[in-house]
């Protein structure tokens, strides 16, 4: 809110935030206003205007309230400001549903009855005893969200009174000694700062749990009191120093009797880092773990074989199945933890090691990091993924002869090490260059002996417009065996030739084609015979035929069609949710989408005869809509007829470029309102500019149309120009509803700072003048 003529910090500065928010205010003045925020770096001087704003905000009826006064140095300062009896008065606090408060001080009345109808409590840097933040939030029946952070109460933080709502905690970083809450439904806990007591016994469903510790957290420690101070985790992760003074199982920690997930992300000093092997009892204390994160975050030397590899009795982990370590370093540590766990887990699917020094694959697989003992754990790793640009070094220019058989080396050396192998994912990245078909026709057969799950073969060139020729898809690939195993496929820059008896991907849930070369009917027989295709993508795919697929698909849930050169889009596709489509404006029929409620349609054009004619009908369920186009407006016969109407249609996102002799007829927008009898929030996007209102030229307006489910109006590039206000006008005076009107001017001037500010303010003035009157008490008209 202040300019670049004064110096932050300054008197000056404060007094021009002051001036600016007092005169906002004056104009908010008797309004209804739902949200109040305040950023500023505290200082004395503004204690009477805050007090001000709070009286403000107690007389709006202010439901959501933000004081954010933390100075950029708050260190050693140990003033606050006050907060004032106003905001604690009853009806206050009973209208308030959401209150973040920093560097500011509470002190109760005696009187003090609670905030019965809070939501959200954000309180950072707040000065407030042990006593009153208990009574605070003893009365907050209804809380949901509680974060607590650098507040010191030098005492427990204890909350007896249930409270029954709370579904997420958060406490970072204060001076306390003790954690207590009686919260049954609580669902997370996160927590950052020193080791202390920790009770949350009587939250049975707190399953997400995040322990970031300051200090030292040893074995004994973390597997004696977690177990039985979260009793219900599900999902744990424990970030902290470690020190790790034993090689083997602590003997007999109490259990995680439902821990499912556990990410340990570990400082380990290096003196500790060959025992390693003894976090194995994280393990034993989780009989139900499916899943293991570990982060290393300290060094040490790999093992080159010459001291021998420790093991531990048998610890049976039938439910793991992922198991991820960042910060892999070869070491003895490592390596002994990885083969207890693989050798304990029978139903073990996915182990993944990435290395500390983010080394490529080809770089990994030359180090002597993957000793014989990391063989034994590699065997495991069942995703491939190459790109040129990661795996080829800088040694050859990207593009050149010796750039594409580095990279074809450096792949063939890798997939030499996993022949014969189950791969789940098989990802290649490369820019296409006949020299590779040979090639690329050996990695097909190569993911189809390795019963791959997850396919990707992306050459797009960097220059592709003008390339005619693909790499054609080899037979491997669509025999039945292949076929019937593949999830996912995502191939760019190929040539797609059926043959005659394809039998199709009865598995495939996910198909991403771009810039793919496929005749109207091989695509066509292609998708129809998906039938578990939950999500199809066909980017730059030019059919010059109808993209039409009547044979059901039952499962397809996300269809997304970009720059094809098509004539006409249909699908029979009854659990459709969400349809983008990018290009020429063609036809659509989804009518046999009943589920169908998101729609992003940019169009390179688009009349609104032609939009409200076709899309109700072609799009009969959709209730969330968002048009992109360029738009011209000539005087629409729908404003004499019935349109079309869009029967579920609540949300409606337009964002339009409309030509500079069209500004004025703006106000015919107001057809899509007309067509959306139950519109609750409009969205506006202009993207052209026109003059403001001089005052010159009468207003003009439409016959009513009552838009009685109306809530929220945004209009973003407002430039106070007769057509928007004309349309504005209509919606408000047509709105009974209607909450929050938000304008936000845009300046398309190419002008300076100053210039910028005064269009700015101008289009303000005039938009309160001509749309303050005309709304109702009860909205909030928002000029940014």
């Amino acid at each position: 809110m202040c300019g670049g003529r004064t110096a932050a910090g300054s008197k000056q500065y404060t007094q021009e935030f002051v001036q600016n928010v007092n005169a906002v205010l004056q104009k908010h003045n008797g309004m209804f206003v739902e949200d109040f925020e305040v950023k500023f770096e505290f200082e004395r001087e503004l204690v009477v205007h805050l007090d001000n704003w709070i009286r403000f905000v107690a007389d709006s009826q202010t439901k959501n309230l933000a004081f954010d006064l933390v100075p950029d140095e708050f260190r050693g300062r140990h003033d606050r400001y006050a907060l004032p009896a106003e905001l604690l008065g009853c009806r206050s606090m009973s209208r308030l549903r959401s209150i973040q408060l920093s560097f500011v001080s509470i002190k109760l009345p005696p009187c003090f009855n609670g905030f019965p109808n809070l939501r959200k409590l954000d309180l950072h840097l707040v000065h407030v005893t042990a006593k009153d933040l208990q009574d605070m939030l003893s009365s907050c029946s209804n809380l949901e969200w509680l974060s607590i952070v650098r507040c010191h109460l030098e005492d427990e933080l204890k909350v007896d009174h249930p409270l029954s709502c709370l579904l997420h905690l958060h406490i970072a970083y204060c001076e306390i000694t003790k954690i207590q809450f009686n919260a049954v439904k609580l669902k997370t806990f996160v927590y950052r700062g020193e080791w202390l007591p920790i009770d949350l016994t009587q939250s049975s469903e707190l399953k997400d749990v995040h322990l970031y510790l300051d200090d030292f957290i040893t074995l004994e420690l973390a597997l004696t009191t977690f177990p039985t101070a979260l009793p219900t985790v599900q999902n744990l992760t424990l970030k902290a120093a470690a020190p790790l003074k034993m090689p083997g199982l602590l003997e007999n920690p109490r259990k995680f009797s439902q821990l499912k997930y556990l990410h340990l992300d570990l400082m380990i000093i290096h003196e500790d880092a060959g025992n390693i092997l003894s976090l194995a009892s994280y393990l034993r204390a989780a009989p139900l773990i499916e899943k293991l994160e570990l982060h290393f975050g300290s060094f040490a030397l790999p093992h080159y074989g010459q001291e021998p590899i420790r093991s531990l009795p048998g610890c049976r982990l039938n439910y793991l199945k992922n198991l991820n370590v960042m910060g892999f370093m070869g070491s003895t540590g490592q390596l002994e933890l990885l083969l207890h766990a693989v050798e304990n887990a029978p139903a073990l699917e996915d182990i993944q090691c990435k290395v500390l020094s983010e080394l490529a694959l080809k770089e990994a697989t030359r180090t002597s990091i993957l000793s014989s003992e990391w063989g034994s754990v590699q065997s495991l790793h069942p995703r491939l993924r190459f790109d040129g640009a990661t795996m080829c070094g800088g040694r050859t220019a990207a593009g050149s002869k010796e750039y594409t058989q580095e990279f074809v080396q450096n792949v063939n050396t890798v997939l030499q090490k996993h022949n014969g192998m189950f791969v789940e994912d098989f990802e290649v990245k490369f820019e296409f260059d006949r020299e590779l078909v040979v090639h690329l026709d050996n990695w097909i057969r190569f993911a189809a002996a390795s019963q791959t799950k997850n396919l990707a073969f992306d050459l797009v060139p960097d220059e592709f417009r003008g390339c005619s020729d693909r790499y054609l898809l080899p037979a491997e690939l669509l025999d039945c065996r292949t076929t019937s195993r593949l999830r996912s496929i995502q191939l760019s820059f190929v040539s797609i030739i059926l043959p005659p008896h394809f039998n199709g991907f009865p598995n495939l849930r996910k198909l991403d084609l771009h810039l793919v070369h496929v005749t109207a009917k091989d695509l066509q027989d292609m998708l129809s015979s998906c039938s578990n295709l939950e999500w199809l993508s066909v980017v730059r795919c030019h059919l010059y035929d109808e993209l039409k697929v009547d044979h059901p698909l039952s499962c397809l849930l996300h269809l997304h069609i970009a720059h094809c050169e098509i004539t006409k889009i249909q699908f029979n596709a009854m659990k459709l949710k969400t349809f983008v489509y990018r290009g020429e404006c063609l036809p659509i029929d989804l009518s046999q989408s009943p589920e169908l409620k998101d729609v992003h349609l940019y169009l390179d054009d688009l009349t609104l005869d032609h939009a409200l004619t076709t899309f109700p009908t072609a799009l009969p369920t959709v209730q969330s809509l968002t048009l992109k186009a360029l738009a011209p407006l000539k005087m629409p016969r729908l404003l004499l007829q019935n349109p079309g109407k869009f029967s579920q249609l609540k949300y409606l996102d337009l964002d339009l470029m409309i030509i500079h002799e069209d500004a004025g007829n703006i106000l015919y927008l107001a057809s899509y309102l007309r067509a959306a009898p139950l519109i609750e929030k409009l969205e506006l996007h202009f993207g052209s500019f026109a003059f403001p209102y001089d005052g010159w030229e009468p207003i003009r307006s439409l016959p009513g149309c009552r838009l009685n489910y109306l809530k929220n109006l945004n209009v973003m590039g407002f430039m106070a120009s007769i057509g928007q206000l004309e349309f504005l006008l209509h919606a408000v005076e047509n709105a009974p509803v209607l909450e929050v009107l938000t304008l936000d001017p845009a300046c398309r001037f190419n002008v300076d700072h100053q210039g910028r500010t005064y269009f700015t303010e101008m289009v303000r003035e005039i938009g309160i003048k001509h749309l303050g009157e005309r709304v109702l008490p009860t909205t909030m008209l928002c000029v940014h």
